[in-house]
């Protein structure tokens, strides 16, 4: 994943695009309702760490 500005030109934030990204695609890997994922989990993942090797 590409690094990208904290925010753009009108301010938006990218970090919470891709921490929520991360978050969504380790919460299907969980079986039920209810995320699994830790916090270190999802920053690795946001952080461009494989979500095969962090699970």
């Amino acid at each position: 994943m590409p690094s990208l500005p904290l925010r753009d030109a009108d301010g938006c934030r990218y970090d919470v695009v891709r921490y929520g990204a991360a978050h969504g695609a380790l919460a299907r890997t969980t079986p039920g309702d209810t995320s699994m994922a830790t916090a270190a989990e999802v920053v690795a993942l946001a952080s461009g760490t494989d979500a095969a090797i962090v699970r």
